[in-house]
């Protein structure tokens, strides 16, 4: 199991991406990280989230909902790390 915290900013929604890889599972979360001009730190309020099986063709799931809620440029960033910490090549089944 990995976590990063992709700490976008302006653009991305919300500002901030976290993503955690299960054996079986990939999680990704677009956390609020803008409240009244300041960063919540203590109580930060997830946007949205999306799980996505690992028993799915899910490379093009993945980049879609990525594209939806960042840049291409950040997605790719974050496509890279999920590849990286998966060992996979997706298409898993």
């Amino acid at each position: 199991m990995a976590t990063k915290t992709f700490k976008i900013g302006e653009y991305a929604k919300g500002g901030t991406i976290k993503v955690t890889t299960t054996k079986n599972t990939i999680n990704i979360s677009v956390i609020n990280m803008f409240g009244n001009g300041e960063e919540i730190d203590s109580h930060q309020e997830t946007i949205t989230e999306h799980d996505f099986i690992k028993c799915d063709s899910i490379e093009r799931r993945i980049s879609n909902f990525l594209h939806d809620i960042t840049t291409s440029y950040y997605s790719g960033k974050i496509m890279a790390w999920i590849k990286d910490k998966t060992g996979l090549k997706f298409f898993w089944c």
